[in-house]
């Protein structure tokens, strides 16, 4: 049984991780001073390679879509086999969460040219590939057992890295789309 301090801390813990993702729109979205760092940041994933062969980096080959709906049903597979039934439907929400909250912000978020130097002004906050690729790896480590979380955690982090950098590298999203994905999935119950 989780204890009241326990609740509490994660529901702090989830509340600083909100705040975190608003201030980074805020200042990294919403001001040209933000926008300016975000742009010089986003000029060190040189994406030449990407633009001049034609060429989409391994971590992008995989749908978002499916593999969220491959990862979905392993979660569930496992967290039911494993009888973690309070864990596994944690985990299954907070996947549902976390995507439908991606693109209502992407939807209801603008994202102005106030440093005159983005190409397009959609918005791309947050990253959905990113979004996709960390929930996942959340997801699975809820439902594992203790032991073997590391087996999935290490190299699922070292995988979403890899997600972060190939979508500034192909210039599908800047520096702060990806750092509003990694600040909000962060929560264990």
């Amino acid at each position: 049984m989780v204890d009241v301090r326990t609740i509490s801390l994660r529901l702090l813990v989830a509340a600083l991780l909100a705040v975190a993702t608003g201030l980074t729109y805020v200042v990294l979205v919403r001001t040209t001073t933000g926008q300016a760092a975000d742009h010089q940041m986003l000029s060190y994933f040189d994406p030449t390679f990407t633009r001049a062969s034609g060429e989409v980096p391994v971590p992008l080959r995989i749908p978002a879509p499916a593999l969220f709906v491959v990862t979905l049903l392993v979660v569930c597979v496992i967290g039911l086999s494993r009888r973690v039934f309070r864990r596994t439907a944690v985990a299954v929400a907070l996947m549902g969460v976390a995507a439908g909250l991606a693109q209502l912000l992407k939807g209801g978020l603008d994202r102005p040219d106030l440093a005159q130097r983005i190409r397009y002004t959609d918005n791309s906050f947050p990253s959905g590939h990113v979004t996709a690729a960390a929930v996942c790896v959340f997801a699975l480590v809820l439902v594992l057992p203790p032991i073997s979380r590391w087996f999935v955690a290490v190299p699922g982090a070292v995988w979403v890295g890899a997600v972060c950098v190939s979508t500034m590298v192909v210039d599908w999203h800047r520096p702060s789309d990806v750092l509003a994905v990694l600040g909000r999935n962060r929560i264990d119950p």
